[in-house]
């Protein structure tokens, strides 16, 4: 039996995220429109893409959902590259240092520090890693693992604030193009994952993609109720 054909839903999701997107400026004020305007316009994207999100998961095969939490692995596999990449750069900058430090015979002990320090900030970063198992977002960052229930947890995108950039979020000097995940619990309350960093549209992807699979849990455990 042929797949129902979902690309259509698909692409209104994707023109009401970008729609989202061009309401917001990075440090979260509103774009030229007011703020109640704007806010009128965030309600009638958030239920057009409720809308659209039931009538996907209608349409959607149990062949479908498996392969969309493979596409969902597979995005969380690339939290992680960001914080590699600065390891790299702050490892390549340091090294500088420590062979300057060396011409001009200061201290061994601080041209040591100028290497073991990147070093260590490199390996860590590649215990950063996310994946879903069961019902669970699983997120390693730098020192701890990090757990979250998916189903009671909706997923937005925030600038990354931190010391790479001076925690100056969209301010900073990477522009903005940096973003982690916020989960939003049912409580409204909110918590920024830092360790989920990565490029703004990689972000995006993976919240739209938890989401997605989130509403899954959800169909299911009301099916089993």
């Amino acid at each position: 039996m042929a797949e129902p054909d979902v690309s259509e839903l698909i692409a209104r999701l994707e023109a009401l995220n970008e729609a989202e997107r061009m309401l917001w400026i990075g440090d979260g004020t509103m774009r030229a429109l007011n703020g109640p305007a704007a806010l009128v316009r965030q309600r009638e994207i958030d239920d057009e893409r409720e809308r659209v999100r039931a009538e996907l998961r209608a349409r959607t095969t149990p062949e479908m959902w498996a392969a969309a939490l493979a596409d969902l692995q597979e995005d969380l596999q690339r939290i992680g590259f960001v914080p590699r990449l600065f390891g790299v750069g702050f490892l390549l900058l340091m090294l500088l240092f420590a062979i300057f430090s060396w011409f001009h015979g200061w201290s061994p002990l601080l041209q040591a520090a100028f290497v073991v320090t990147p070093v260590v900030t490199l390996v860590c970063a590649f215990r950063v890693t996310a994946h879903v198992r069961g019902d669970v977002l699983v997120v390693r960052s730098y020192l701890r693992t990090q757990e979250i229930s998916l189903r009671d947890v909706s997923f937005s995108v925030a600038p990354y604030e931190g010391l790479w950039n001076t925690y100056r979020g969209a301010e900073g000097w990477l522009g903005g193009n940096i973003y982690v995940l916020v989960a939003w619990y049912a409580d409204s309350s909110s918590q920024e994952v830092k360790a989920t960093v990565c490029f703004r549209r990689t972000a995006e992807r993976i919240a739209r993609r938890l989401d997605d699979h989130a509403d899954m849990l959800r169909d299911l455990a009301t099916g089993e109720n």
